[in-house]
């Protein structure tokens, strides 16, 4: 038996699912034809993203698709780390995002040296 293009199997009766529908993106169901994407993967064969760029490994994807970034982290897909440059090396950084300067420094990011005012 030759199939046509979207089945399979022996007797031809096995639907073809669209694309990369592949673990772990998704399964395949050969009954329908349909990939059955798993928790953090849509579309018809399971091959985008539900959260963006999967929130980068510094947060948890929610069911709506948007980000939970972790402490410290932020933006769309969590990727931005809240302390720029680790505080610029002048202070270090809280468990909320914010820097904590050391002596003599201050700013958001401990970036301005007060032993210097004028920038010397």
């Amino acid at each position: 038996c030759a199939c046509n293009e979207t089945m399979a199997g022996g007797a031809c009766d096995l639907r073809l699912c669209p694309g990369n529908c592949t673990f772990p993106q998704g399964v395949c169901d050969f009954s329908t034809g349909a990939c059955r994407c798993s928790a953090f993967h849509v579309g018809y064969d399971c091959s985008d993203d539900l959260c963006p760029n999967l929130c980068s490994g510094h947060g948890q994807c929610q069911e709506s698709g948007h980000c939970a970034c972790d402490a410290r982290w932020g933006g769309d897909d969590c990727s931005m780390d809240l302390c720029f440059h680790n505080c610029t090396e002048h202070g270090f950084c809280a468990f909320d995002g914010s820097c904590f300067c050391a002596l003599n420094f201050t700013g958001e990011f401990c970036e301005v040296d007060l032993r210097c005012p004028l920038n010397c």
